[in-house]
């Protein structure tokens, strides 16, 4: 994740999720300085749903915001 540009939070969308998120980032010494963040927006955890989402990002098209 060092090493990586842009750094996706796929948690749930509660407040619980992103807490992991940003406590992740945090244990694993992170600096996010220089990444772009970005937020997935999905209901379901179905592995079907949330890999098709992967084709919108690199278009940078629906689902995803920027934190």
């Amino acid at each position: 994740m060092a090493e990586a540009k842009i750094i996706i939070n796929a948690t749930d969308a509660g407040i619980e999720g992103t807490h992991i998120f940003f406590s992740i980032l945090e244990t694993a010494k992170i600096d996010t300085t220089n990444k772009t963040l970005k937020r997935l927006w999905i209901s379901s955890e179905e592995k079907s749903e949330v890999t098709s989402w992967f084709p919108e990002f690199r278009a940078n098209r629906k689902g995803f915001t920027t934190l």
